[in-house]
């Protein structure tokens, strides 16, 4: 994993992140983001991320959730209860429980541990159904915006990315 604690990555001194891979969304994914945070700007107490892409029987064919705040955290667990399962609310209220259990956010003066996760859990509620419910445009793709997609950007933490980080050169 690349983020190991608060602000703190894998990469050593001297190391720099030149590049960021993310594929091309599956046909038909859909995409959503939200994050709740004191001021607007501030960082956020709790974030949820989602993709949500589905199969020819419109079943849930591809699933991911991650959780932000000080750490990314993906949670597979919670994927997988949606895997081949009709788009539920209820479902996705199951996964994003079950996605908030295996958290372990740290209480401050902004938020307990306990509200972060219960954040976590109305959070992922909400972003599986936005997603199921908000098509990801490729760039370039056109269509009627009042009927067609909606174009809407994917989040980096959720994709399955490539990361390479190099040393600086000598001059």
């Amino acid at each position: 994993e690349f983020f190991v604690d608060v602000m703190t990555t894998v990469l050593q001194p001297g190391e720099l992140l030149v590049e960021v891979r993310v594929p091309q969304a599956d046909p038909g994914a859909g995409a959503a983001f939200q994050e709740v945070s004191r001021r607007h700007g501030d960082f956020a107490l709790m974030g949820v991320a989602a993709i949500v892409t589905p199969d020819a029987q419109g079943n849930v064919g591809g699933a991911r959730l991650v959780f932000t705040g000080a750490i990314p955290a993906r949670s597979r667990e919670a994927e997988e209860l949606l895997i081949g399962k009709p788009p539920h609310r209820d479902r996705f209220g199951e996964a994003a429980r079950v996605g908030a259990l295996t958290l372990d956010p740290d209480s401050d003066v902004h938020a307990s541990a306990q509200y972060r996760k219960e954040v976590a859990v109305v959070l992922g509620r909400r972003v599986r159904l936005c997603a199921t419910r908000l098509p990801i445009r490729l760039a370039g793709q056109r269509g009627n915006e009042a009927t067609g997609p909606r174009r809407v950007e994917l989040p980096a933490v959720v994709a399955a990315f490539e990361l390479r980080a190099v040393e600086p050169s000598a001059g």
